[in-house]
């Protein structure tokens, strides 16, 4: 897994958040409780079965969910599959702790 793994604190991107592709996998009822502007949601499931359909493979993308935990594993797999995807270890709870997420 390490081998395809690539993440970055949001912590650390949140400065250029304006500047960079994220996409947020959270459910969509998760997004409609708690979201951030200006960031695509795809949720977890369809990017999982047509990443083809949302992704090019010439862009990088930072993937953004609660905690971080959900963006690994998706991290991986579309490393795997030849994208170029990052996650922002920590998710949204690592910039907002005390959003009711």
């Amino acid at each position: 897994m390490k081998k395809y793994y690539k993440g970055i604190s949001i912590l650390e991107i949140e400065p250029k958040r304006s500047d960079i592709e994220i996409i947020d996998i959270r459910r969509p009822l998760e997004i409609k409780i708690f979201s951030l502007e200006g960031i695509r949601a795809i949720p977890m499931g369809e990017l999982l079965s047509s990443p083809g359909k949302y992704l090019k493979k010439d862009t990088t993308y930072y993937l953004l969910c609660r905690t971080g935990r959900r963006t690994t594993m998706m991290t991986v797999y579309l490393r795997k599959m030849g994208y170029d995807a990052v996650n922002l270890e920590g998710g949204i709870k690592a910039l907002y702790p005390e959003a009711d997420l």
